[in-house]
């Protein structure tokens, strides 16, 4: 499970606020904080975040308690175009974890 992840670039980074259940994304050197992301129920399980590989958007795998199935949703890293549902079988590994200023 992933709550933070590091853009492709790693000029950005992505995680997850677990107290408002928010989704955030701020410059490699602090500046530029802002929420792409509420949700608005609280989550039930949180499966992960993943950058897409050209850096743009953000892959975001959850469930809610009112739902027994994995949901997913693609954000825009901007946080200004509106999220799109997306398919569990999208690929939770658009980030590669083997680079070290990455992690897993």
């Amino acid at each position: 499970m992933d709550w933070i992840r590091w853009s492709p670039d790693g000029s950005q980074l992505t995680f997850v606020d677990v107290v408002d259940f928010s989704i955030w994304v701020i410059n490699q050197d602090g500046t530029g904080l802002h929420r792409i992301y509420q949700f608005e129920t609280p989550l039930w399980g949180f499966y992960g975040l993943a950058w897409n590989p050209e850096g743009k958007s953000i892959g975001v795998w959850y469930e809610v308690k009112e739902n027994t199935g994995r949901l997913g949703l693609l954000l825009d890293a901007t946080g200004v175009s509106e999220p799109q549902p997306i398919g569990w079988d999208t690929p939770t590994w658009w980030t590669p974890a083997f680079w070290p200023q990455w992690g897993d």
